[in-house]
């Protein structure tokens, strides 16, 4: 059994808590936008074959087919820097450039996710020296490059001598070591601490299957390491669920044996080596979710160190973690080392409340749960947010299929209300390439891929854009056209006001469940923002929406969608109470921000914390989901003495008799007050102390 003892404080008691009191990344001022190297523009039409000869089953090239390479490379992204400036973008996202298996599966590794060579860049996208000089050409103009980065698997070589290939599982074909010993590997998967000693293993006894390769394959791979067929899992393809989505192998290509010190120290090496040579920003991580969690701790602070080394501070680690779950996506970067996740929960939430026309209750509730992603270097404010990608097709496709028949009108009307949330709602928003130029697509994968440059794919070209009689036949690089100007609107908006690319964000519910109402407010200025959409097709919605301030205030209009009425600069005055009573048009977002600023400073507010306690020990939430298994986490929660005030709350723990040193958690400045904590290990009769500091800003 533990002693908890609970203090809980004003900020004036502990002056020194007040650095434990705000959390932002430079990451907050960026706007994303994310492209597919190989369709966005030939720059050297030379490479598009990438030195191989023959047809496109060694090439990889034809670019009339939608599953193949199209000629896009680095020398034609760089070319394109004017135009994604002109946008209003800082940050680009680019797919993986290391060279790929050209072909396997009867398609090509144009999109960059089938990797050989881990230290050199594919042929079919350019050289070494261009990447280089990509990277040097966007810090000229003060921009940033994050590059997405493979972990989980390579391309496809390896095969079974057995010649089957459905998911073995561990319990009816457990790992043995190379003494025949059977072996739980999760006994031994490296996180960085403690003994890196693994089982040595044996191709011919060690794994379900007997892996091997072809003669031409034997050295493919680089580093040398990768050709070691014991650092795989070799368990047969993944049905994406339970164990054998840790285990299995993507789409048949060859999954990692990342529980092994070799594997992960293997890796660091690698993308260490990138952040030297190239000074990348950042990495986007593919597939996070089939890597096990023990990976990411060491791999994240590895990668984090040697970017500080080579003097960037602003260093940006993001993964992909295909899932709506804030529980389970906030472990890898609270637990793990990510910064943040990519927020597939907010981009269903956006489809259902925008595009699908359903209440504003869904996105609600899952702000609500926000608070998982809370620590002491992350919160939601710093996940990246899309509407659409690569993979789950794009915004106006998802658009299109929910709402057959709608005119093109307020179809354009509905991509600019999701936009429009990107942008005013927290988090880092993501413009999807070709979003802007009206691109439509008909599914996701390959029937979201469509070329910037004139294409030679006959299903993307019989497709109808929006705001444009063009096709993608055509270049689409259209600074004029009606959706690049309104995103390049929003951008101005949203890198005028700090306050809502950091504020902190407060759901703000009407009665009217098609208006979504969301408050901004800057603690550094003391001003409030306020946004609102209406998802109605029809009709206008009118709600009073709760603020910070008394009656007697105004905001006045800084935003409005494209097709609504001429708002911008209208005031509108507060009621008694402080609230705002607002119309908004059919499929109109609107964004108000408040003529005055609050008093600010240090205001101190009574705290109490409610601790789940059972028989002297903490409760924790144990669950497991996606084959991870977790312990869970300690639910704290605070309660002040003041209600819609802006205010923030810190969260700290300390051990022994005394506290003496205070270890930060984490603090939340967003009601309900809470923290979702892995307690420390402690022995039998130690003190637990939890304090609580609270602030009104």
């Amino acid at each position: 059994m533990i002693r908890v003892i609970v203090f809980a404080l004003c900020l004036n008691c502990i002056p020194e808590m007040h650095a434990l009191l705000a959390l932002n990344h430079p990451i907050q001022d960026e706007v994303f936008y994310f492209l597919l190297i190989d369709r966005f523009e030939d720059g050297n039409p030379d490479n598009n074959r990438g030195g191989y000869t023959g047809g496109r089953e060694t090439t990889g090239y034809d670019p009339g087919a939608d599953n193949f390479f199209h000629g896009g490379d680095l020398a034609g992204l760089q070319n394109r820097l004017d135009y994604l400036q002109t946008l209003g973008v800082t940050a680009l996202w680019i797919t993986p450039v290391m060279t790929n298996k050209p072909v396997q599966f009867s398609s090509a590794g144009y999109h960059g996710y089938w990797i050989t060579d881990f230290l050199n860049v594919d042929p079919h996208l350019g050289t070494n020296e261009e990447f280089k000089a990509l990277v040097e050409a966007v810090h000229a103009r003060g921009m940033k490059l994050y590059l997405d980065i493979v972990v989980n698997h390579t391309a496809d070589v390896i095969y079974f001598t057995e010649n089957q290939y459905s998911y073995r599982d561990k319990s009816t074909f457990p790992f043995r070591d190379s003494g025949g010993m059977v072996f739980d590997d999760r006994d031994f998967a490296w996180d960085g601490n403690g003994d890196a000693t693994f089982p040595e293993l044996d191709i011919n006894g060690s794994f379900p299957y007997t892996p091997t390769v072809n003669v031409e394959d034997v050295n493919r791979k680089n580093p040398g390491w990768l050709n070691d067929l014991t650092n795989y899992h070799n368990r047969g393809n993944t049905t994406f669920s339970g164990e054998d989505s840790l285990y299995g192998d993507f789409f048949g290509l060859d999954d990692l044996f990342t529980e092994k010190p070799e594997v992960v120290d293997g890796f660091i090496d690698v993308f260490t080596f990138w952040i030297r040579e190239y000074k990348i920003d950042g990495f986007r991580v593919d597939t996070v979710k089939h890597v096990n969690r023990e990976f990411w701790i060491p791999f994240g602070e590895a990668l984090r160190a040697e970017a500080a080394k080579v003097g960037i501070d602003h260093f940006f680690l993001f993964g992909e973690i295909f899932d709506g779950d804030q529980r389970f996506t906030s472990e890898f970067s609270t637990e793990g080392s990510l910064d943040a996740t990519l927020d597939f929960g907010l981009s269903f939430g956006l489809r259902d409340w925008v595009s699908r026309g359903l209440s504003s209750a869904g996105l609600y509730a899952y702000f609500d749960a926000d608070d998982y992603h809370l620590d002491v270097d992350s919160n939601s404010r710093i996940r990246p947010i899309f509407l659409g990608n690569h993979d789950m097709g794009r915004w106006a496709h998802f658009i299109e299929v929910d709402n057959p028949g709608m005119s093109e009108d307020q179809r354009i009307d509905l991509v600019e209300l999701g936009y429009a949330s990107l942008f005013f709602l927290r988090g880092q928003p993501i413009i999807y390439y070709g979003d802007e130029q009206g691109f439509v697509g008909t599914g996701g994968d390959n029937a979201a891929r469509e070329d910037m440059m004139p294409s030679q794919v006959a299903t993307y070209n019989g497709i109808d854009l929006l705001g444009t009689t063009g096709t993608t036949a055509d270049s689409n690089f259209d600074t004029t056209h009606p959706l690049f100007l309104s995103f390049k609107r929003m951008i101005q908006v949203y890198k005028a006001e700090a306050g809502l690319r950091q504020g902190l964000q407060v759901s703000r519910p009407t009665e009217r469940e098609h208006l979504l109402a969301i408050s901004r407010y800057d603690p550094n200025t003391g001003h409030e923002y306020i946004f609102v959409g209406n998802n109605d097709r029809d009709n206008p919605q009118t709600g009073k929406v709760m603020t910070f301030f008394t009656g007697g205030h105004h905001f006045e209009v800084i935003y409005e969608t494209d097709s609504g009425g001429n708002q911008i600069g209208q005031m509108f005055e507060l009621g008694e109470g402080g609230d705002l009573e607002l119309t908004v048009d059919p499929l109109q977002a609107i964004v108000l921000k408040s003529t005055h600023a609050r008093p600010r400073g240090g205001r101190a507010l009574s705290v109490s914390i409610q601790i789940p306690l059972e028989n002297g020990e903490l409760v924790r939430e144990p669950y497991s989901h996606a084959g991870h298994s977790f312990p869970g986490r300690v639910h704290l929660e605070a309660l002040v003495n003041k209600a819609n005030v802006p205010a923030r709350v810190s969260f700290s723990y300390a051990l022994g008799r005394a506290p003496e040193a205070w270890i930060p958690l984490g603090m939340d400045d967003n009601a309900p007050y809470q923290v979702y904590f892995h307690p420390p290990e402690m022995p039998d009769g130690e003190t637990l102390f939890l304090r609580a500091v609270g602030e009104e800003l």
